[in-house]
């Protein structure tokens, strides 16, 4: 039995209506209509800010994590420091402030390795990596009123390893890493 050859069609936008509005993200309710077979649903969509994190290494190599309470998964995790970026922020200038806001260290120029879509089922955002290379703790940091944040070095390897055996399971951060590991087997640091 041979598998089918299909690619699927662009399903038309009808319209579009806010369901709810929440602190840092709106649900909305969007009409779809097929473009062939016309059959029409809707489909809601949480629509957030685009979202940046930082690969942030240390002159010898250490990179940064954070430890913080998730309030969805309702555990401490070990991610990379990143968030939500201001209206109308570049993402290389929001980067650096949430680097600076979470953990007090600052860099060199971030250089943009990778970006994904966080979840295209729900959302419409993307998230955007960047390398800090030469990161030195430069002033205390800045948390939101929300935030508690353990601060800790790690050699490279041991977060690549931390990424593989579930010690870091927030998928941005994970999927961060690859875009960092992939960038190192073609650049060096």
């Amino acid at each position: 039995m041979t598998q089918p050859n299909h690619t699927p069609h662009l399903w038309q936008p009808v319209g579009e209506t806010v369901h709810s509005e929440c602190r840092i993200y709106s649900v909305y309710c969007r009409r779809y209509q097929h473009p062939v077979r016309k059959s029409e649903d809707d489909f809601y969509v949480l629509k957030f800010s685009d979202w940046v994190l930082a690969l942030p290494l240390t002159e010898d190599k250490q990179i940064i994590l954070v430890n913080q309470f998730r309030f969805g998964s309702d555990v401490l995790s070990w991610e990379l420091p990143g968030g939500t970026l201001d209206e109308g922020e570049p993402p290389s200038q929001g980067v650096v402030r949430e680097l600076l806001e979470e953990t007090g260290y600052a860099g060199d120029a971030p250089l943009h390795i990778g970006s994904c879509s966080p979840n295209p089922a729900l959302q419409d955002n993307k998230s955007h990596c960047y390398l800090v290379r030469n990161c030195t703790y430069s002033q205390a940091p800045n948390w939101d009123h929300n935030e508690e944040l353990e601060i800790r070095l790690f050699p490279l390897e041991e977060a690549f390893e931390m990424a593989l055996d579930g010690r870091i399971h927030h998928t941005l951060s994970i999927t961060s890493l690859f875009f960092l590991k992939e960038y190192l087997q073609k650049n060096s640091l």
